[in-house]
């Protein structure tokens, strides 16, 4: 009997099996196929072509943030060459306001000295910045450094004359070790 009961419910199960099978692989009935639509195909190309026009502008980004840090470098290098060449004594520190660089015309420099609170020390500030017009947010880069004034004069060194010795002091008193 058990045995029937099995056999009977194998059967129910295949049978089952066989119509979801069945349903699910036959073709529709108007006979098409599944297919995209229109407005799957749209939207994809739609999200295709904003994700290209963001890494276009991110791309683009990198490349002004590139040719910026570039023109900060040069900056610096510049202001740091004329920096030595003052510290060095091969220019003088005098006040210049836009003097275009010598080994680049298309640089201009300012240089700024200002004496301290510290008597004999004044600061130098040296400006590079590129010769463009203002609009187009030219690079620039300012170094400071402090370098002994040279308006200073060292004042010369009085002698003092030793104090006269008191007789009554020397005989008063006893044995000076």
């Amino acid at each position: 009997m058990m045995n029937d009961e099995v056999n009977e419910t194998e059967s129910r199960l295949c049978r089952s099996i066989m119509r979801c099978s069945s349903t699910r692989l036959s073709p529709p009935a108007s006979g098409l196929r599944r297919a995209f639509t229109l407005l799957e195909i749209i939207l994809a190309l739609a999200i295709l072509a904003a994700g290209i026009a963001i890494l276009g502008e991110a791309v683009r980004a990198g490349y002004r943030n590139a040719a910026d840090a570039q023109q900060i470098t040069l900056a610096e290098l510049h202001a740091s060459s004329k920096m030595a060449e003052i510290t060095s004594g091969i220019q003088s520190p005098a006040p210049v306001q836009g003097a275009p660089l010598e080994v680049d015309p298309a640089w201009l420099y300012s240089i700024e000295l200002a004496p301290l609170e510290l008597e004999g020390v004044a600061a130098v500030r040296v400006t590079v910045y590129a010769n463009l017009p203002a609009a187009q947010q030219p690079a620039s880069f300012s170094l400071v450094r402090w370098i002994p004034d040279p308006g200073f004069e060292i004042p010369e060194p009085v002698e003092e004359e030793p104090p006269a010795e008191d007789s009554s002091s020397a005989s008063a008193g006893g044995d000076a070790r």
